[in-house]
């Protein structure tokens, strides 16, 4: 079945869990924010507010922008990429690192952040931030084509991460994460 159906949405009201964790999902209808007593967590991958949508940690290789790289975790809400934010991370970098291992480190990190938020949310002790959307960009996969690829590559092959790297905290400070 499909994510959005009838019969899902039907499923995941009547299952009795009280939290979902999402993913790499598809987008998901506005039906699922209006399921009562279920929070919906969603591991965005990009720091939102800054980069929303798809692709949202390659657009800010390309932009040159390593400081908006990382996970967001967010309520859904039917704003893509726009609900209220627990927690966010950002990858540690390595100089010499690919856009393949920049990937696979934010997967890990941001999976250890909704493990945390989870844990966080059961205990009572988290409340997530409401933050202002209009400074960020929204990319949809009709966006992602072979030219974003190739900048992305020749950003990271002509040393964006050293650069990154060698002013961090100014870099950082200019897109601030939240917790």
């Amino acid at each position: 079945e499909r994510v959005n159906s009838d019969f899902i949405i039907s499923l995941v009201k009547s299952s009795g869990v009280k939290i979902i964790c999402v993913f790499g999902s598809s987008i998901l209808q506005p039906a699922f924010t209006k399921i009562k007593d279920i929070s919906i967590i969603n591991m965005h991958l990009g720091l939102s507010p800054y980069y929303r949508g798809s692709g949202t940690n390659l657009f800010p290789i390309m932009n040159d922008e390593l400081s908006c790289v990382g996970a967001t975790i967010h309520k859904l809400t039917d704003i893509i990429d726009g609900g209220p934010i627990y927690r966010q991370i950002r990858p540690e970098m390595e100089i010499n690192d690919s856009i393949h291992d920049i990937g696979n480190k934010t997967i890990k990190a941001g999976t250890q952040a909704m493990v945390l938020t989870v844990q966080d949310i059961i205990l009572g002790k988290s409340k997530p931030k409401y933050v202002d959307k209009a400074n960020g960009r929204l990319y949809r996969r009709k966006d992602f084509n072979y030219k974003v690829l190739s900048e992305s590559q020749k950003n990271i092959s002509s040393g964006a991460v050293g650069r990154y790297l060698n002013d961090k905290s100014k870099y950082d400070s200019k897109y601030p994460i939240i917790n």
